[in-house]
């Protein structure tokens, strides 16, 4: 993990919280944003989107933020926990009516 990383867990106080747990598989996260892309520290490339548009890597670097492996540069706050991903922006910009509801 660099300085820069370890400086904002430390700052948020993040780092305190991931030392005494990384999560439980019987946690479920729900994630409603874009799709998801495949990352190697996500694990499941099957199901993941193969995308790289705006949604998709603004959902990615959510799913990241949770749940990237502790190996990786930016290690996640709960890696054992389970994602539950619902997308409701596409990369094409749609997926909202003007009300600000997915369609």
């Amino acid at each position: 993990m660099d300085t820069t990383t370890r400086s904002a867990l430390r700052a948020t106080g993040l780092d305190r919280a991931m030392q005494r747990c990384d999560g439980h598989p019987s946690i479920g996260i729900g994630i409603l944003d874009g799709p998801v892309a495949a990352h190697p520290a996500l694990g499941d490339p099957g199901r993941r989107s193969q995308t790289t548009g705006p949604a998709t890597v603004h959902a990615t670097m959510v799913a990241g933020a949770l749940a990237a492996t502790r190996g990786h540069g930016a290690p996640g706050i709960c890696p054992r926990c389970r994602l539950i991903v619902r997308p409701i922006f596409r990369d094409d910009g749609s997926g909202r009516d003007g009300s600000g509801r997915p369609r």
